[in-house]
């Protein structure tokens, strides 16, 4: 799915998709967690995520990585809504056991 972030007075288009992870990974030689708290983290996501927002709207990217940091000066909040909108809940998260009910779980 399509959001948009606000950026020198115009909407530009993020996708948060699986690539954008990949190619964080691949990329930067980094694992593309999202619960990090390496912050610059932040500059790679949003740039591979206004590629593909970008590249699903036919419409040139006209950023560099460089630029991410100007731009998540202004954006900064909006992105990280973004993100968590991407974040699996907590009872999804892989590894997790889901929280039985029932007796003594005081539902």
């Amino acid at each position: 799915m399509t959001r948009y972030i606000n950026y020198n007075g115009e909407k530009w288009p993020v996708r948060m998709v699986y690539s954008v992870f990949k190619r964080i990974q691949k990329d930067q030689g980094k694992s593309a967690d999202l619960s990090s708290q390496d912050i610059e983290m932040n500059e790679y996501m949003l740039f591979y995520a206004l590629q593909k927002g970008c590249e699903a709207e036919n419409i040139e990217m006209p950023f560099k990585v460089e630029d991410m940091e100007a731009v998540l000066d202004e954006c900064f909040w909006e992105f990280q809504k973004i993100i968590q909108e991407f974040r699996p809940p907590e009872d999804e998260e892989p590894g997790q056991k889901k929280k039985k009910e029932g007796k003594g779980s005081g539902k």
